[in-house]
């Protein structure tokens, strides 16, 4: 395994690729997750979104929350698989059992917007206030949004123009706070694209190729 980290380090792409291959078909949960990140990218050989589904999901059925957090992106976008909401949330509330922040606030993306569940701001505060729990910055800035507009809606006009007035100041440090959350994990590659959403974009499909010994560690 560490041949093969070593060799993806250095750009060797294909040589990673083989030996985590091998690795993979042995049933290594690290390289399955590996592997299906380069079959995502495609480095060190071809494309192929089927089968970077189908090794994420081995690894996901050992554990691997980044797995089950990629499997329910590639549903959530209908990339090499149908699109599917349900299984989507499904596979993200898997790796939310282990309290893996950008799979907590997908859930609560999901119940704000109402794709795959019957739209629940309550639910989505729920969910991001467990991500915010953890000192995510970005779960913060969503708790804050979500609280701003129940405010805003159970508020006069007098207080809804009030909060108009301090519509630049939320919006710098909205910009502060995005800033500061990207030292928690890395955005996903541009290929997978979120639905529509005003304020902060939610999280992605992460695409750091992970050490053997850095196992569902706690963000």
């Amino acid at each position: 395994f560490d041949a093969a980290l070593t060799a993806y380090k250095s750009g060797d792409y294909a040589k990673a690729r083989l030996i985590w291959t091998r690795l993979a078909r042995e049933g290594d949960a690290d390289a399955q997750f590996n592997l299906a990140n380069m079959y995502r990218n495609g480095r060190g050989g071809t494309l192929d979104l089927k089968l970077a589904h189908k090794f994420y999901l081995l690894a996901a059925k050992q554990g691997r929350r980044n797995a089950q957090f990629n499997l329910g992106n590639l549903y959530m976008h209908g990339r090499g698989v149908d699109q599917d909401y349900q299984r989507a949330i499904g596979w993200y509330k898997r790796a939310a059992e282990s309290g893996y922040v950008p799979a907590l606030i997908n859930i609560g993306f999901m119940f704000e917007s109402g794709y795959g569940v019957k739209q629940d701001r309550k639910a989505a505060l729920k969910w991001y206030l467990r991500a915010a729990n953890t000192g995510s910055a970005l779960a913060r800035l969503l708790v804050r949004d979500i609280r701003s507009a129940f405010a805003q809606e159970n508020s006069g006009p007098a207080a809804k123009d009030q909060k108009n007035v301090k519509a630049t100041t939320l919006a710098s440090n909205q910009t502060n706070l995005e800033s500061v959350s990207t030292k928690d994990f890395r955005w996903g590659e541009k290929m997978f694209f979120w639905p529509p959403k005003t304020g902060t974009s939610p999280q992605q499909m992460p695409r750091k190729t992970v050490a053997q010994t850095a196992k569902a560690q706690p963000l």
